[in-house]
């Protein structure tokens, strides 16, 4: 009986994943402005030691303005690091979530960014990344 229930536990296990993503990302309809909502993150997440803000452009990156983070191009990653329209291509998007294939996650010094503020960046760029 216990076998049968640990095999049942770990095959609903990424279908209850695949719910909790699709709700978080269900939450967020309402258009983002990039002036309130994503600079404010960009500022307050990614300046630490003026890493990517406040004229840090640390591996090509810089978050400083919508079209310092529009354009950049990491040193890691070939191509633009906002994508618009596609945030699941967007290399912020993995770089601010946990295990990044290339480097590590963001930011490196001070917290994390919660769930939500990467959903608000996520939902932003499926929008299509605009200076709003």
């Amino acid at each position: 009986m216990l076998r049968n229930l640990s095999i049942l536990t770990l095959l609903t296990l990424p279908f209850i994943a695949c719910v909790n993503n699709v709700e978080a990302q269900e939450e967020i309809t309402e258009s983002i402005s990039y002036s309130t909502s994503i600079q404010t993150v960009f500022n307050q997440s990614c300046g630490g030691s003026a890493c990517h803000t406040n004229g840090g452009k640390a591996n090509g990156i810089s978050l400083a303005s919508y079209n310092a983070a529009i354009s950049s191009m990491g040193t890691s990653y070939s191509g633009k690091t906002i994508i618009p329209g596609n945030a699941g291509s967007s290399p912020l998007i993995e770089k601010i979530r946990p295990n990044p294939t290339k480097g590590s996650q963001m930011p490196l010094t001070g917290s994390k960014l919660d769930a939500k503020q990467v959903a608000i960046i996520e939902a932003w760029i499926n929008q299509g990344a605009l200076n709003n």
